[in-house]
């Protein structure tokens, strides 16, 4: 005789058994509803978004560019990326949102819960269990580690890439099991999307490799045709990304030099990305990680997770009697791992939750193997209980994006020591003309400072403090302690402009030119350039480095104002009138600026 709640379970199953598991997605939007209400976060938003006029128009000429200009000019406009999909996602928002920032956030959700609910489905496709699908659906949509995905709109990249991959590899499966040749078509179009809209997805190649090799099922050839395809096209469109990448500077050199560190870094970023897996929160966009040995315990718990997920994935790999959905979840894990732990390729982040979006998939689908296997009341019980921690985890970190100031100070909560977050605040503060606020945030972070870089950092930030509060001579003194070292060399740049000010014209030249010598693609190097070389006489080396200031960021207003006022301080009329031209296209509100410009300068 069936008891109630053996009842109330078969109930549930058959209606889950009627639902298709891609229904999860609405689970994933209405998580991250709260988040079409917030606006830019000072983390590269501003600059990739905001001001980036390039994309603020729906125009052939600017698809053009996206697409085909692989100029060191147009790429570093784009966030030293050639990421052509994710830029025209940014188009189409611009083209329906306009600057109504709420409106881009609605589209990131929309991204994000059609990822769930092909995340879902490709469980579904791939091991035909629909009870497995549903857990980790919800599992995936509800996990925390997602959140700087979907909150930062400068992560676009990752949620639209995500969506694309899943898309083909559901296409992938189907062309595997039905075997029409315009299944293989759709997924390697929407796997080179996905390529095109994140490099990282460059891994999903050997996950449809993967797909190929479980669906056993599937003749030979439909096999050899959807892996082998896969790997020759995601080299290919891989080609130019990593061409742009290397171009601008992209491609760091491996965090503490040595191969030896480099793997200790791989495993202890492991560990850290295990722990979070399995809810080990708090979460943040900095975690107390560095490029040694210090950690011993997340060290050992990421050697240990990598030899074991390594062992079972290559065992299922040549034997096919090992292929599980479990071995496939692990295998995944490590695909998707590898452009991240360092090994591959070095990366500015040590860490970062983003990192795991796709590869996360993975290991939920290994506790989704364990759930489903475990007793029906069993189920519920161990399933419930990590759906509601993992939500109140998503929950919690998504209120500290709705704001910079919270996301840096739940930063130094979680990891004190992080002095960009430090910075950051005091930057903030600055702006808002909390110049007391701002100071107390440079001294907490010059507590915590262990490296000349990270001291110069503050120093810089500390000396513009002081200039906005009209203190020129202390400025020019901490602004000297700061510029120390090549990689300073925006505060050359400004101590140049604190000299001129003070009268010390030709001291002021000296620190410009230097700091264009140490890095001639800042086109705050070059403006500042110019502004000093102006002051000096130095009209014709003025107008390059504007010019150069104009190439590096063409569709800045600011730019062709300032070269068409050296041009006419020159005597190039002609030249000075197409700059000028060019300005007003981008601003028109600056006619009457140009205009006094003129009269000053022909008086």
């Amino acid at each position: 005789m069936e008891t109630q709640g053996e009842s109330k379970d078969s109930r549930v199953q058959a209606i889950a058994g009627r639902l298709h598991p891609a229904w999860v997605g609405v689970l994933g939007a209405l998580l991250y509803l709260p988040t079409t209400r917030y606006g830019l976060i000072r983390y590269d938003d501003p600059w990739l978004i905001r001001d980036n006029a390039l994309l603020h128009h729906f125009t052939w000429d600017g698809i053009r560019r996206v697409f085909f200009d692989l100029s060191l000019e147009q790429r570093l406009q784009l966030g030293a990326e050639y990421l052509p999909v994710r830029d025209l996602s940014v188009m189409l928002d611009f083209a329906i949102w306009g600057d109504r920032f709420a409106g881009h956030h609605v589209t990131q959700v929309l991204l994000y819960a059609g990822l769930c609910a092909l995340a879902a489905t490709l469980v579904l496709r791939l091991f035909e269990k629909r009870a497995l699908a549903w857990w980790v659906g919800v599992a995936f949509a509800l996990h925390p580690v997602h959140v700087e995905a979907v909150a930062w709109l400068s992560e676009r990249k990752g949620v639209l890439g995500g969506l694309l991959f899943f898309g083909a590899a559901c296409l992938g499966v189907r062309y595997l099991r039905v075997g029409r040749v315009a299944w293989l078509a759709g997924c390697l179009l929407l796997f080179a999307a996905s390529v095109l809209a994140k490099g990282h997805m460059l891994g999903g190649a050997a996950a449809l490799a993967m797909c190929a090799l479980w669906c056993a099922d599937a003749p030979s050839q439909r096999r050899w045709a959807l892996g082998a395809s896969a790997v020759v096209l995601g080299a290919l469109v891989f080609v130019p990304i990593y061409v742009a990448g290397q171009s601008v500077g992209m491609v760091q050199p491996y965090h503490g030099g040595g191969f030896l560190q480099t793997l200790a870094l791989s495993c202890t970023v492991h560990g850290k990305y295990l722990l979070l897996m399995m809810l080990g929160g708090p979460y943040s966009i900095a975690y107390p990680v560095g490029a040694d040995f210090a950690n011993v315990g997340l060290l050992g718990l990421g050697l240990l997770g990598l030899l074991v997920f390594a062992f079972f994935t290559v065992r299922a790999v040549f034997q096919s009697s090992r292929r599980s959905a479990a071995n496939f979840g692990l295998g995944w894990w490590l695909i998707f791992l590898a452009p991240v732990s360092h090994v591959v390729f070095p990366l500015q982040n040590l860490l970062a939750d983003r990192y795991l979006l796709i590869g996360s998939w993975g290991l939920l689908l290994v506790f989704g193997v364990g759930v489903v296997r475990l007793p029906s009341r069993g189920a519920w019980v161990v399933g419930l209980s990590w759906l509601v921690a993992s939500t109140t985890w998503s929950v919690t970190q998504l209120g500290h994006w709705e704001s910079s100031r919270a996301l840096r100070l739940h930063a130094v909560s979680v990891h004190p020591s992080h002095v960009e977050s430090w910075h950051r605040l005091a930057s903030q503060a600055e702006e808002e003309g909390k110049y007391e606020q701002a100071e107390a945030y440079v001294a907490r972070g010059l507590e915590q400072a262990g490296s000349a870089t990270d001291r110069w950092r503050l120093y810089h930030r500390r000396a513009l403090i002081l200039e906005k509060q009209g203190r020129v001579d202390e400025a020019i003194r901490w602004m000297r302690a700061a510029a120390s070292q090549p990689a300073a060399h925006k505060a050359y740049a400004n101590l140049g402009l604190l000299l001129a000010r003070r009268g010390e014209i030709q001291d002021g030249l000296e620190q410009v030119r230097r700091a264009c010598e140490y890095q001639p693609r800042s086109v705050h190097n070059q403006r500042a350039h110019g502004i000093v070389a102006l002051e000096a006489g130095e009209v014709d080396e003025a107008c390059a480095a504007f010019a150069e200031a104009r190439a590096l960021e063409p569709f800045n207003a600011d730019n062709h104002f300032n070269l068409g006022l050296c041009e006419l301080r020159r005597g190039d009329q002609r030249a000075s009138d197409k700059a000028f031209e060019q300005a007003l296209e981008l601003r028109p509100n600056l006619a009457e600026q140009i205009d006094q410009a003129r009269r000053s300068v022909l008086r």
